[in-house]
């Protein structure tokens, strides 16, 4: 999957990016990453928007269970210590 960066606001803590070529049926994705503060750390927040030709439950699976899901286990585990 080759994504390109659309924007990004470092005092935001957030950019916005789309997908170029996506591995899974579909189009128009955008997303925005941000992190926000909490009383427990950090939170991180994806907003996107994309049109599913089917599938949508696997395409959320894709994202939410696989990719979003891994990054941020990884980021809590780096910096958890």
């Amino acid at each position: 999957m080759r994504e390109r960066l659309l924007a990004k606001d470092p005092a935001a803590h957030a950019y916005r990016y789309s997908v170029e070529a996506p591995s899974f049926p579909v189009t128009g994705y955008e997303a925005t990453l941000s992190v926000h503060p909490h009383e427990q750390g950090a939170e991180v927040r994806r907003q996107g928007a994309y049109e599913a030709e089917s599938a949508v439950a696997q395409v959320e699976q894709l994202f939410g269970d696989g990719t979003y899901a891994a990054g941020l286990a990884a980021l809590r585990e780096r910096f958890a210590r």
